[in-house]
């Protein structure tokens, strides 16, 4: 057990295996998703997201002179919102008609977040979605309700074999609105 305040710490130096990815909000990140990373009953780390914005100031509409725009052009940055952790778990029930994997994108700050979390075939000709929160650190530390809060993207056993027929990789897209 480690405290969220130490999240981003602990990954960045104990689980460095671990992809790191930067997006800005509201931009999807693709990544490339292999289903033999989902186990019954275990939560797996999949990604640690780090989200940004840009600070755009519109240099174009200014009527100020060339060493003002210039000036203010320096400050069109990047500015860190949050991280997230992007996970996949495995139901408890291992019975083939009525077991599951769920997505889910973990979230330790106090913000209230939105996600958009897909799922599709290696060439997109199947898809599954879902926009939900971003789950926060329980107090408790259980994730076990993940599923039941609806916070995440819930795909059947054999609705993963469906994207599966494609190929063996699956596109997981992922926005953070």
């Amino acid at each position: 057990m480690i405290t969220p305040s130490s999240f981003v710490s602990h990954f960045k130096y104990e689980h460095a295996h671990i992809p790191k990815y930067n997006i800005e909000r509201g931009r999807e990140l693709c990544i490339p998703f292999d289903a033999s990373n989902i186990e019954h009953g275990c939560n797996v780390c999949l990604a640690m997201i780090n989200v940004y914005e840009i600070n755009r100031i519109d240099v174009k509409k200014s009527l100020s002179t060339q060493s003002v725009i210039k000036t203010c052009s320096k400050f069109n940055q990047q500015i860190p919102i949050d991280s997230f952790w992007l996970m996949v778990s495995g139901s408890e029930e291992t019975r083939p008609h009525y077991s599951y994997a769920f997505c889910w994108l973990f979230n330790t700050s106090d913000e209230c977040y939105q996600c958009t979390i897909e799922l599709s075939s290696l060439y997109d000709s199947m898809a599954f979605s879902s926009y939900c929160d971003v789950n926060t650190s329980p107090h408790n530390r259980n994730f076990s309700d993940i599923d039941e809060s609806l916070n995440c993207l819930i795909v059947t056993r054999e609705s993963l074999g469906a994207l599966l027929r494609e190929g063996a990789m699956l596109n997981l897209r992922i926005v953070v609105h």
